[in-house]
């Protein structure tokens, strides 16, 4: 398979951004991806948006409607359970320390999120930050999820999602949620091409901040990383 440059270029400039600063910063990139084709084993062509064509009576021979984009609950609970996993991780390493088990509890995902041994070179954190990993995988549904990359070592997370389906509005449905606004509070917007990115700062600790990236409107960057999360923990002055 050959290698998606447009992904690569995508998490460099993420990578790019986490440089210089010790601020947590989420990036959510909203779109279908050739991280996605990897990780799911997803023909990205295959899962391109449908038209659905009707024929009508004499009146029309033949009509296209284009379906409206909608969130999916699967796919909004994964993404808001990677993000608790995220802040649970780093705002009580108890639930970890003496076991996983209170932490995978506390994420509320049950089997749909399961450990694993290594995940593919897209799905990584900057390699700065790739130290005494470990790796969660979250599957929403058979053919689109994410990842979840922690370190015992380091403050930081790492979240990657993708797969057959436009992630774009559940993770705008996460967003607008009562209940990720009641953690986390907005500080500012940023807009770059087809992509936005608002930076957020946990309310419980204000030295966990989180930056999400996404498209701008759902059934863009469907050929690139649909979701790219990095967060790190501000520790000292």
């Amino acid at each position: 398979m050959m290698p998606d440059r447009t992904a690569n270029l995508s998490h460099k400039r993420h990578r790019q951004e986490l440089l210089g600063t010790r601020n947590v910063r989420i990036v959510v990139v909203s779109g279908q991806s050739g991280l996605a084709a990897l990780l799911w084993k997803v023909d990205v062509r295959s899962g391109r948006p449908l038209l659905m064509r009707y024929i009508l009576s004499a009146i029309l021979a033949s009509t296209v409607f284009v379906l409206p984009a909608q969130a999916e609950p699967n796919l909004e609970r994964g993404f808001d359970g990677a993000l608790k996993g995220c802040e649970e991780w780093l705002l009580n390493p108890a639930s970890w320390t003496e076991g996983t088990g209170p932490f995978i509890k506390a994420v509320g995902l049950g089997d749909q999120m399961g450990r694993v041994d290594k995940v593919e070179e897209v799905n990584l954190p900057p390699k700065q930050m790739r130290r005494a990993n470990h790796y969660w995988r979250i599957n929403s549904t058979s053919t689109a999820g994410y990842v979840l990359v922690v370190s015992d070592q380091l403050p930081m997370c790492h979240i990657t999602g993708g797969g057959g389906t436009d992630l774009q509005p559940s993770i705008q449905t996460v967003l607008l949620s009562a209940n990720f606004n009641g953690r986390w509070e907005q500080l500012k917007t940023n807009s770059e091409g087809d992509l936005v990115s608002t930076t957020f700062r946990n309310r419980q600790e204000p030295a966990l901040s989180i930056i999400i990236s996404r498209a701008k409107q759902a059934g863009q960057r469907l050929d690139r990383v649909q979701v790219i999360a990095t967060a790190t923990y501000r520790i000292g002055k």
